[in-house]
């Protein structure tokens, strides 16, 4: 990988999974609307990340809500 990264978000793929992973373990999210309302029909179309913070910085993660509608 050319730089490294925590995790990947995407929202144009409309069909697939709403997660995966690449060759090297990093996560893959898919935030299409129409992908969440399919996998999760009784849940708004968002998600919730939770991504830690760097080497040596004890704070809490940084969350973020990516994708679709939040309410």
């Amino acid at each position: 990988m050319r730089y490294p990264v925590t995790a990947v978000v995407h929202g144009h793929a409309h069909h697939g999974r709403p997660e995966g992973k690449l060759r090297d373990g990093v996560p893959v999210y898919n935030v299409a609307q129409a992908l969440l309302r399919q996998a999760f029909p009784d849940r708004r179309t968002f998600r919730l990340l939770e991504v830690p913070r760097g080497p040596g910085d004890d704070s809490a993660p940084a969350c973020g809500v990516v994708g679709g509608k939040a309410g």
